[in-house]
């Protein structure tokens, strides 16, 4: 765990943010931060993911090091990261950012960032068909919660297309039958566009052939999933959240993804075709990285 010491040089909003987010070893740094201290997480053990927020400007010496962090998702504010910041880890990270400063920083240090095809992920994790219900996955790949009017707590993933092999980052907004997701930035946005053959978002509506589901896979942190994507943006009320992401080129708009069990928020029914997609996103692994 993280040492008790450390904790000491934040401010107590990050104790509360450790405590909600403890089932899945998350740690989101909220926007009321500037910097991450010298040794903020050095030696931290049973930490899974970190999430830096918007006004974190730099990463001190040793943040990282010793840690078992996997993944970390750097807002494009940081600009300074020091040399030894992710040092001795236990794990080989991955970074996800849309600041050329870090991805230049990764690649300088040897660090994994924004992979864009999935090769090693795929290789190396055991991919799963999670109950929605039954399973460990709804902690894991956990809903945002905020306070103040800002967003302290979020789960990014990335979500790889089986169709077109295109892969972008999401992070899940909320939902509780099935994850209504939504692209991180503009650039996953056009991303998922190019899945579904478009230019712009609004151009893909409830017709054919938007409305298929489509079989994907699913990473968050170290876990692999086999899921289903609903991709035709819609409003479920979030439009009026002032947390969703403005700058993503969706404005509060969601899409739905779905896994073993899960159900429709109106009709409370499981869907045969999402439940198809699913076993072809599995199928589709097991073929060509079953173990």
């Amino acid at each position: 765990m993280i040492p008790l010491k450390r904790l000491l040089w934040l401010v107590p909003a990050l104790l509360i943010l450790l405590i909600a987010s403890a089932c899945a070893d998350t740690v989101t740094i909220p926007s009321g931060l500037t910097e991450i201290p010298e040794g903020m997480f050095d030696g931290s053990s049973g930490l899974d993911r970190v999430v830096i927020g918007s006004n974190i400007t730099s990463i001190g010496s040793r943040a990282f090091a010793g840690s078992s962090v996997a993944t970390v998702s750097i807002a494009d504010s940081v600009t300074y990261i020091a040399d030894d910041a992710f040092d001795d880890l236990q794990n080989d990270v991955i970074v996800y950012t849309a600041s050329t400063y870090v991805s230049n920083y990764c690649e300088d240090h040897g660090i994994i960032c924004n992979p864009s095809d999935m090769e090693a992920a795929f290789a190396k994790y055991t991919c799963v068909k999670a109950d929605w219900w039954n399973s460990d996955i709804q902690g894991i790949f956990f809903q945002r919660t905020t306070s103040g009017g800002y967003t302290v707590s979020e789960c990014v993933a990335q979500v790889y297309d089986i169709w077109t092999g295109l892969t972008y980052t999401i992070r899940r907004v909320g939902g509780d039958n099935h994850a209504d997701i939504e692209p991180y930035t503009k650039e996953d946005t056009a991303i998922l566009c190019q899945t579904q053959g478009v230019s712009d978002p609004s151009q893909i509506d409830a017709g054919t052939p938007y409305y298929k589901r489509r079989p994907c896979l699913l990473l968050v942190g170290t876990h692999l999933y086999a899921c289903s994507m609903y991709a035709v943006p819609h409003d479920p009320g979030y439009r009026s959240d002032a947390n969703h992401l403005l700058n993503n080129g969706l404005n509060g708009y969601v899409m739905c993804l779905w896994f073993v069990n899960s159900k429709g928020h109106g009709s409370g029914k499981t869907d045969s075709d999402h439940a198809a997609a699913i076993n072809t996103a599995y199928n589709w692994w097991l073929t060509k990285y079953g173990k």
